[in-house]
C-alpha cells in the first residue's frame, strides 16, 4: 500500500513540472492534405452512382418491353386457342422469363427462343458506353427497329391493331426511360456546384483533428494550480496512511477473519431484478397481445404478410431491453411499451394498404364495369353476348391469378392493365369479325357471301371490310401481298379485274406484274346474298 501511494506522488510530481515547462502552446494551421484526392474521389463516387441508375433504367425497360412483347405472343399466337393455359409472366424479369416456358411443343421452343434474343439484345447494350444521354436515346431507338423484334415478334402482323398498340406501348416504355436518363455533369461543373459543401466537410474533418491533438497536449498546461493543490495533499495523505498502515499491521488474525466473513455476507445479499428470461417471456406476450390486436382488425392472411416484421420488432426490443435493468414489471412495462407502439403504428400503415383476396375482388368489380365495355363497342359486327362473354372470360383468368393478398397500388395497376387487355381483345374481335375474304368476283362484278372467308386462303384474292353501323355496307381492296393470285388477275384481267376494277390505260403496263391501289378503296353493297359493286377500285399495274 505504501508503495502505491508513493508512486502516486512520483506521478503529480511529473505532471506538475510538465506543466510548470515554458513550451509555446501548439497552434492549428489550416492544411489541406490530400484535398484534391478528397474531391476526386467524391466525383468517382458520384459518377458510378450514376452510371449503375442507368444501367439499372435499361435493365427495367427490357423486363418491360420483353413482359409486353412475349405475353402478346403467347396469347395470340403461342396459345391462340387456350389463352387461359398461356404461361403467366406478369411481375417476372427478363432473366427468369425462360425458366417459366415450360412446354415442349414448337411455339413454346420459339418463345424461349425470343426470350434469349431479348437477353442477348440486353447484354449488346449493357457493354456499350451509355454514359451519355444521345448514345442511350441512339441505343434504346433501336429496340422496335431491331431484327429481333421486326422478324420474331411483329413477324407479318406489324399492322395488326393489336401490334400496332403494342409497339407503340413499346415506344412509350422507351420515352419514359430516356426521359428518366440521368446525366453525368461534367467533374468541374459538378466540384463547382458542390464546392462549398465539399469545403466545409474537409474544414471539418481537419479541425476535429486538430483540436484532438491540441486538446490532449494543452490539457496539463490549464490546471498548474491544482496539481500542485494535489501534490501537498498527496504528501499528506501518504504520511498519515503510513501511519495507519504499521498499526493495522499488529491487529490479530481473528479480525481478518471476521472482515473476510463479513464481505463475504456482504457479497451473497442478492440485488432484486428481473432475468433476461422474464424480461424476454414479458416481450413476447407483449407482442402476441399485438398480433391477435391486428387479427382482430384486419383479414388474417393479411396480417401474415406482417409475421416476418413483427419477429424481427420483438426480437429487437427483446435484445435492447436485456441490455438494461429493471427491479419491477412496471419499470420493464414503462420501457417497452413506447417501443411497441411506435411498431403497432408502422404495421398498421402497412396494413391499411393491403387488401385480403375477397376485399380485392370486391373493389375490382366496382372498378371495372363489363356494361361500359358493351355501351361503347357493341355494333352490327360484334354483338354483348359477345363482349360480354369475352370480358368476363378475361375477368375470370384475372380472379383466378389473384393472390390471396395484395396492396391497394397493384391492384390499381392490375386494374389498368386488365382494362387495356380488354381494349386490345374486343378490338381485335371487331377487326376479324369485320373482314372477309373472298376469290375473285364473277364478270358481273358481284361477290357471293356463301364464299366469304374469315381467315385468309390459297385462292383469296379480295379483303371486304364491313361498316361497324352497317354491316351490309363494306369497302373492299385487292391482296396485293398475294403474289400468285395478283399474278393470276393481271394475266386475265380483263376476267378478274376489270369487273371491279377502275384500270386506265396508262395505268397499265402490259409487261408488268405487280398491282397497287391508286386511289380510294372500292365500295360494294348486300343484298340478297350477293355483293353487288357500289364504287370500283382504282389500280394501276407495274414491273
Amino acid at each position: 500500500m505504501k508503495g502505491i501511494f508513493n508512486f502516486f506522488i512520483a506521478i503529480v510530481g511529473v505532471l506538475f513540472i510538465i506543466s510548470c515547462s515554458n513550451e509555446p502552446e501548439v497552434t492549428t494551421v489550416e492544411v489541406k492534405p490530400g484535398f484534391e484526392a478528397f474531391k476526386d474521389s467524391l466525383y468517382k463516387n458520384y459518377k458510378a452512382d450514376v452510371i449503375k441508375k442507368n444501367k439499372t433504367l435499361l435493365n427495367t425497360l427490357f423486363d418491360s418491353v420483353a413482359y409486353r412483347s412475349v405475353d402478346l405472343v403467347l396469347t395470340d399466337r403461342a396459345y391462340e386457342s387456350k389463352p387461359n393455359e398461356a404461361p403467366k409472366l406478369k411481375g417476372i424479369k427478363l432473366g427468369e422469363m425462360k425458366s417459366k416456358i415450360k412446354g415442349s411443343s414448337k411455339n413454346d421452343s420459339a418463345i424461349r427462343k425470343y426470350i434469349d434474343e431479348f437477353v442477348k439484345l440486353r447484354k449488346s447494350f449493357l457493354k456499350k458506353n451509355l454514359s451519355t444521354k444521345s448514345v442511350f436515346v441512339n441505343e434504346t431507338n433501336e429496340i422496335v427497329k431491331s431484327e429481333m423484334y421486326l422478324q420474331n415478334i411483329l413477324k407479318d402482323k406489324a399492322e395488326d391493331s393489336l401490334y400496332i398498340k403494342l409497339t407503340n406501348r413499346v415506344e412509350g416504355f422507351i420515352k419514359t426511360s430516356q426521359e428518366k436518363f440521368e446525366i453525368i455533369i461534367p467533374k468541374n461543373t459538378w466540384l463547382k456546384k458542390h464546392d462549398t459543401s465539399i469545403e466545409n466537410k474537409f474544414k471539418t474533418y481537419q479541425q476535429s483533428k486538430n483540436e484532438l491533438v491540441k486538446d490532449s497536449d494543452s490539457i496539463l498546461k490549464n490546471n498548474n494550480i491544482l496539481l500542485l493543490v494535489l501534490l501537498a495533499i498527496s504528501l499528506l495523505t501518504n504520511l498519515l496512511l503510513g501511519t495507519l498502515w504499521l498499526r493495522n499491521r499488529t491487529k490479530k488474525t481473528n479480525v481478518q477473519e471476521s472482515d473476510v466473513i463479513l464481505e463475504k455476507e456482504q457479497a451473497s445479499v442478492p440485488i432484486t431484478s428481473l432475468t433476461p428470461l422474464e424480461v424476454s417471456d414479458y416481450v413476447s406476450q407483449a407482442f402476441k397481445k399485438l398480433q391477435a390486436h391486428f387479427a382482430t382488425n384486419h383479414h388474417p392472411d393479411c396480417v401474415v404478410t406482417q409475421i416476418d416484421a413483427l419477429k424481427s420488432y420483438e426480437l429487437v426490443i427483446s435484445e435492447k431491453s436485456k441490455s438494461q435493468q429493471f427491479k419491477e414489471i412496471h419499470e420493464l412495462e414503462q420501457f417497452v411499451s413506447p417501443l411497441i407502439k411506435k411498431h403497432e403504428i408502422q404495421i398498421g400503415q402497412k396494413l391499411a394498404q393491403i387488401l385480403d383476396k375477397h376485399s380485392a375482388r370486391q373493389q375490382f368489380g366496382r372498378q371495372l364495369d363489363i356494361e361500359n365495355f358493351v355501351l361503347k363497342y357493341a355494333s352490327s359486327i360484334i354483338s354483348e353476348e359477345e363482349i360480354r362473354s369475352k370480358v368476363l372470360t378475361l375477368k375470370k383468368r384475372f380472379y383466378d391469378e389473384m393472390p390471396n393478398v395484395i396492396s391497394k397500388s397493384d391492384l390499381e395497376m392490375d386494374v389498368q392493365n386488365l382494362r387495356e387487355s380488354i381494349v386490345m381483345a374486343i378490338e381485335k374481335m371487331i377487326a376479324e369479325n369485320s373482314q372477309l375474304y373472298f376469290p375473285y368476283a364473277d364478270t358481273q362484278g358481284i361477290l357471293y357471301d356463301d364464299k366469304k372467308s374469315k381467315e385468309k386462303e390459297r385462292d383469296s384474292a379480295i379483303k371486304l371490310t364491313l361498316d361497324p353501323k352497317n354491316k351490309t355496307c363494306a369497302t373492299f381492296q385487292l391482296l396485293y401481298e398475294y403474289s400468285d393470285m395478283m399474278l393470276a388477275g393481271i394475266q386475265s384481267y380483263d376476267i378478274l379485274l376489270l369487273p371491279i376494277c377502275d384500270l386506265k390505260s396508262e395505268d397499265f403496263d402490259r409487261n408488268g406484274t405487280k398491282i397497287s391501289q391508286n386511289g380510294r378503296d372500292g365500295e360494294m353493297i348486300l343484298d340478297d346474298g350477293k355483293w353487288i359493286l357500289k364504287t370500283k377500285l382504282a389500280i394501276k399495274i407495274t414491273q
